[in-house]
């Protein structure tokens, strides 16, 4: 915020973003708060995949 603002008018823009933040349609909540498009995955898991136990010790 500008430091030139009235403690008034910064009270209102923030009463102003508050109300519009508390009338959000749920629906469009849902849409936005979707799953992420990808999964990491670690390194064990892609050798586990491929049938590599990972869970032994290094045989000598």
């Amino acid at each position: 915020m500008s430091r030139n603002k009235s403690v008034k008018q910064r009270l209102d823009g923030e009463q102003h973003y508050d109300e519009l933040e508390s009338d959000i349609d749920e629906k469009a909540s849902e849409r936005f708060h979707t799953p992420p498009a990808y999964q990491s995955y670690e390194v064990t898991d892609f050798l586990k995949k491929i049938g590599i136990n990972v869970t032994g010790g290094i045989e000598q």
